[in-house]
């Protein structure tokens, strides 16, 4: 026997590398996919659970306060932030977390607790400067995923502009609250929603896509709701429950239009309640 034969090693020919190369994309090509769709559901999840978590302080706080919600607040954040009655700084407490005054950070992305969705981008600005300025000495900055439904005492606050009752932009206070015993339809009636966080969950074509100048605010409505999740964001209703909404669901009306300027346009439908004391106007 010819002794150099049992010390030759077999290699690859290149037909069988190539062969083995294909297998392998094939097998990445499908495993990639599903282990995106896993991701995304997962932090479904975790979205929807942060949801849940606001509904069970809500409740609490409903309960201590002989039904009255907390508060959202006036538009310009820095005046809510000393509020001890404010959503951010009310209701965390009731799960174990900080008020919003009182956090040594602004929680962005990524930080994880019930303020923010770690599946949401955030502009350029707020990973540079760690949120949207306030203009509050204590908390500079700012950062939401889920807020209030800014329309929940729309009715209430008309009311009391009619009757003379000034209403201040600096004085969360003088603003009317909604009790939930007011609420009819509790299951449909929206509390809290997950908001938009960057321009690009939309298209540019979107109708709503204008309203993004919006999206430092620590309250909102079918304006700016959020589109990252399976299109839609997560929802928490007044009887507690938290739910997936999709996008263009939130965002047409009773008329079946998503015309953001339609005259007497209606966002209160039979999937959602903006305004569960009268009609839900732009």
């Amino acid at each position: 026997m010819d002794v150099r034969k049992q010390h030759i090693k077999r290699a690859f020919t290149l037909i069988e590398l190539l062969v083995v190369i294909s297998i392998i994309a094939l097998l990445v090509g499908i495993l990639l996919p599903a282990l995106g769709a896993a991701r995304r559901t997962a932090q479904g999840i975790v979205s929807l659970s942060n949801v849940r978590q606001w509904g069970v302080a809500s409740s609490a706080f409903t309960t201590d306060h002989n039904g009255v919600v907390a508060r959202d607040g006036v538009d310009q954040i820095r005046y809510n932030l000393d509020d001890d009655e404010w959503w951010a700084n009310a209701l965390p407490p009731y799960v174990g977390s900080e008020a919003y005054i009182d956090m040594d950070n602004t929680p962005l992305p990524g930080d994880g607790g019930i303020f923010v969705d770690n599946s949401a981008e955030a502009p350029d600005q707020v990973l540079e400067f760690g949120g949207y300025p306030t203009g509050h000495p204590v908390r500079q900055t700012s950062f939401f995923c889920y807020v209030p439904n800014s329309r929940l005492a729309e009715q209430l606050e008309l009311e009391a502009l009619q009757r003379g009752v000034s209403l201040s932009a600096s004085d969360p206070s003088t603003w009317p609250r909604i009790n939930e015993s007011q609420i009819r339809n509790t299951t449909r009636t929206v509390y809290m929603l997950e908001k938009r966080t960057i321009e690009t969950e939309v298209d540019a074509a979107d109708p709503f896509f204008k309203n993004n100048n919006g999206l430092n605010r620590a309250k909102a409505n079918w304006k700016r709701v959020a589109a990252r999740h399976r299109n839609g964001g997560h929802y928490l209703f007044a009887d507690g429950h938290g739910e997936h909404v999709d996008y263009e669901i939130a965002t047409t009306n009773k008329q079946g239009t998503r015309e953001p300027n339609q005259a007497d346009g209606d966002w209160n439908t039979e999937t959602l309640i903006w305004n569960p004391l009268g009609p839900a106007r732009d």
